[in-house]
């Protein structure tokens, strides 16, 4: 005996917290494009720089990747090229804005 209707698709899968999460995001996104583009620019960096320090697992994981892609890479460099990545992705995002 089935215990009522299931739901099907992607939202049977969703948390509250997963939606809540996608709200901040979309609101904060979504608000950069209310601000003047220097503004708009400004977070953004911050936003990036704050993401490349607190996030060190995906910094060392972007380091790895980097050496598995490029072992003739000097040591010492990859986590240097992963900052300077993650200033030009911030760049692309900023001005998307």
């Amino acid at each position: 005996m089935s215990k009522g209707p299931q739901k099907e698709g992607i939202d049977a899968e969703v948390s509250f917290r997963e939606r809540v999460e996608f709200a901040v995001v979309w609101l904060a996104v979504h608000g950069m494009r209310l601000l003047p583009r220097g503004s708009a620019r400004a977070v953004g960096a911050g936003i990036a720089a704050i993401a490349y320090h607190a996030l060190g697992r995906l910094r060392g994981v972007g380091v790895r990747n980097l050496k598995l892609a490029f072992p003739e890479m000097p040591e010492g460099s990859g986590r240097g090229f992963c900052g300077r990545c993650t200033g030009v992705l911030a760049g692309c995002w900023r001005s998307s804005a």
